[in-house]
């Protein structure tokens, strides 16, 4: 039987636990307020042991916080109401787990009552189709919100849904952009197409709805050249320890074409000295992917593994965090922003310019050296060549080359014919 905790012993044991943790003082400092205020409304009530059911009545009684919407009904600062979420999440999470993540995972505003069986149904489907987590995330919150909308119309029955619901639902998403509105409807097709295969409707709306197309032209990112390439990596202080991780996973993607997702999840097992190549299954696609390891590329992960990780992480992946709680690194978008900086590289805002760039220029590259598509997707581990094409369209020179002459055409037609 589950020993239950008293509010006190949770937060006293969490204090202690961040503490061990190596959580900045100020951290700890900033939580213990709300803290406080937990302890003072359950004594009110005469709530002696800690509940997720209570922590989400504090939050609503103190702050008018919905966790079911995740929004708030006062005037009080989003700044505020999100450390007031942290701080009581994490007392909530170590009392289920006895761990804390560094931070709140955001789960998206969950799935009404009236339509659970059938979403759950249809994220399980999607699971063994081999969706990644993040796709399903993706998934599951556009369709939470449109259900959400449906229970706040009095729509709560799978067979009251129609067309009109989607169309006067997208009508209240005046801000969104053309690409939103094209992946909603494809995300709610598949919902509607799974619901009708599975006798959950009668109707096929799937068949219904409007197939907008937003195109990826318009979204490609930067391309960098090969001196902008060499600069970037020469503005990493290799001596910091922190610049000796950001140079080594730089190294991985503009060598390699990893994406972040599998630089993300590396871990020693993924690193084959003796053969000098690195294998793994790829987080996106759960392909597996072997790939060479150069001496550059193999010299700076070893740089970094001996002078540069911190001693205190005992993880598994080889990139982890070099403060307090340590573990897996996930978050790479500010390394490219970092050293593009330093190194007086301008680029385009309101195109991408992540670590994935890397990735796209490589492939860019090869193209120019006419490597076959076919050998850049299996570099890139594309799960087909189709997906390696969108790379065709940043090099109008090799697409040119790639065009076939209409009198060329003719002329080759006409000598079959002979």
């Amino acid at each position: 039987m589950e020993t239950r905790k008293t509010v006190r012993a949770v937060i006293e044991e969490v204090r202690n636990l961040m503490e061990e943790k190596n959580y900045a003082e100020i951290t700890i400092k900033t939580f213990s307020p709300y803290w406080n205020s937990l302890i003072e409304y359950a004594d009110s009530e005469e709530e002696k042991y800690f509940t997720a059911e209570l922590a989400e009545r504090f939050l609503n009684w103190r702050y008018g916080i919905s966790l079911y919407t995740e929004s708030s009904s006062s005037d009080i600062p989003k700044w505020r109401i999100k450390l007031a979420i942290r701080s009581i999440d994490v007392l909530s999470e170590y009392s289920c787990t006895g761990k804390i993540k560094r931070k709140r995972s955001v789960q998206g505003p969950r799935t009404p009552d009236c339509f659970l069986s059938p979403t759950k149904h249809f994220l399980e489907h999607c699971k063994s189709r081999y969706n990644s987590d993040k796709t399903i995330e993706f998934k599951q919150r556009y369709i939470n919100n449109f259900l959400i909308y449906l229970c706040n119309n009095h729509i709560e029955k799978i067979e009251q849904i129609d067309k009109e619901c989607v169309l006067s639902y997208m009508k209240t998403k005046t801000g969104w952009s053309q690409r939103s509105f094209a992946e909603f409807l494809c995300v709610i097709r598949q919902y509607f197409d799974f619901l009708y295969q599975n006798n959950y409707i009668n109707n096929d709306i799937a068949k219904l709805l409007p197939h907008p197309r937003h195109g990826r032209t318009g979204t490609l990112p930067n391309v960098w050249t090969e001196e902008q390439v060499q600069k970037l990596l020469a503005a990493v202080d290799r001596a910091d320890p922190i610049g000796k991780r950001d140079y080594a996973i730089l190294l991985l993607v503009t060598h390699l074409g990893l994406r972040d997702s599998d630089v993300q999840n590396l871990t020693f097992d993924n690193l084959y000295w003796k053969e000098c190549c690195i294998r793994l299954v790829q987080t996106k696609t759960k392909r597996p992917l072997e790939l060479p390891l150069d001496q550059m590329v193999g010299e700076a992960i070893i740089d970094y593994l001996k002078y540069g990780r911190p001693k205190q992480d005992k993880s598994q992946y080889v990139f982890v965090r070099h403060s307090a709680p340590y573990g897996k690194c996930t978050n790479y978008f500010h390394v490219m922003r970092k050293y593009l900086s330093a190194a007086g590289i301008p680029f385009d805002r309101e195109k991408h310019h992540g670590l994935h760039t890397l990735r796209f220029t490589l492939a860019t590259r090869l193209l120019e050296q006419e490597v076959p598509i076919e050998t850049i997707s299996e570099i890139l581990g594309h799960s087909s060549v189709n997906t390696t094409r969108i790379y065709l369209q940043v090099d109008l020179e090799m697409l040119r080359q790639c065009a076939l002459d209409p009198d060329e055409l003719v002329g080759a037609e006409n000598g079959l014919q002979k």
